[in-house]
């Protein structure tokens, strides 16, 4: 009896251990998946910035953009200006003249907001609608996004994050959806004073945003309600989130709430339902850049040997040089194998290389032999 309780602590022993093995592998498997799914929102999430500003002459656009978020090398930028919409003369530049409904329903991808930006983008809107013309230099940096299947929502706390898009590394200069509406979520993030979210049981909740946010906002332009009607009526911009009702869509309003109005047209004197578009776009960061860096090296031709470098900083997109060789006696230049050439156009980003070779003259070389 006494041999077979000995026999059996050690198999007892042995299960305690196999349990205790067991358990920690769940708790390793149910800790680990939640690590990672941060660490992926965490790398793979676009943060805030202040926005830098491109310029006309950097996009081809005739208004400027601004930089609200940024990711691994890419900028989310939104037009400054609300899109001219209005195919008729004269109409340009009036917020009164180039609001629009959202769309019978609230889905975007059947909604006059969509139609509108895409058309702007691809250069297919009519009269005197803005257009992007096709040699547009934006067009060199933007790139395919998630936008267009990441709506995002307004009434959950989820909202804030589940409608911010990613960019795809796909250049894209033309095509439906490269550009598009920005997200509740991109707005209440990136460029709003208020974040407002409404709750299933129709109750809503407030949340200051963040300073850079804030100051993104300012750096739209939201026209102003009119004196006579201020109280009753804001301009906003149409957001690609539905609202938690059938007929409402997310907006962003001139007194910084990112809100959600009704989707079909309405009597101007009730204001929502009218709102105005401003595309966003993915690009490429470099996008900013406005210069390009000229390398000029002289070296010895039998030895490789460099005697002298420099490197300048010129503005770009624009020309370069030339950019001389050195008068030294008894030597012939010429540029080296693989050199860029002396003078040119860059654009910006770029780096020129330009390489001067010398070399001991034929005649020089036959009377002073020693000289080699």
């Amino acid at each position: 009896m006494k041999q077979e309780l000995k026999e059996r602590k050690p198999r007892s022993i042995r299960k305690k251990l196999l349990s205790a093995t067991l358990v920690g592998v769940m708790l390793v498997s149910m800790i680990l998946p939640a690590q990672m799914s941060y660490a992926y929102q965490t790398v793979f999430s676009p943060f805030l910035v202040t926005g830098r500003i491109l310029t006309p002459d950097k996009t081809g656009d005739i208004s400027n953009w601004i930089e609200i978020a940024r990711i691994d090398g890419f900028s989310l930028i939104v037009r400054q200006n609300f899109l001219n919409i209005n195919e008729y003369f004269g109409t340009a530049f009036s917020p009164s003249w180039n609001t629009t409904y959202y769309g019978q329903t609230n889905q975007y991808a059947n909604s006059a907001v969509r139609n509108y930006i895409n058309q702007w983008f691809c250069g297919t809107a009519p009269g005197w609608a803005d257009k992007l013309p096709f040699n547009a230099r934006l067009r060199q940096y933007t790139v395919m996004s998630n936008a267009y299947n990441c709506l995002g929502t307004r009434y959950t706390e989820n909202s804030f994050y589940d409608g911010l898009s990613v960019p795809y590394y796909i250049k894209a200069g033309s095509g439906n959806d490269v550009a598009f509406a920005l997200s509740y979520s991109e707005a209440a993030n990136y460029c709003c004073i208020v974040r407002n979210w409404l709750h299933a049981n129709l109750n809503t909740d407030n949340c200051y945003s963040l300073p850079a946010a804030v100051w993104n906002f300012y750096s739209l332009n939201l026209p102003p309600s009119p004196p006579e009607v201020a109280k009753s009526f804001y301009y906003g911009m149409w957001l690609r989130s539905p609202g938690k009702l059938a007929n409402t869509a997310s907006a962003l309003l001139n007194d910084g709430y990112a809100h959600e109005l009704v989707t079909y047209q309405e009597p101007i004197e009730k204001s929502f339902g009218y709102s105005l578009v401003y595309p966003a776009l993915w690009v490429t960061s470099d996008i900013f850049v406005s210069s390009a860096t000229i390398n000029v090296s002289h070296r010895y031709a039998d030895t490789g040997a460099t005697f002298s470098s420099s490197t300048e900083t010129v503005a770009a997109p624009g020309p370069y040089g030339p950019y001389a060789a050195l008068n030294i006696p008894d030597y012939d230049a010429s540029l080296a194998p693989g050199s860029d050439p002396a003078s040119g156009f860059v654009n910006p980003g770029d780096t020129k290389n330009i390489i001067w070779q010398y070399t001991r003259g034929w005649c020089r070389r036959q009377a002073l032999p020693y000289y080699i």
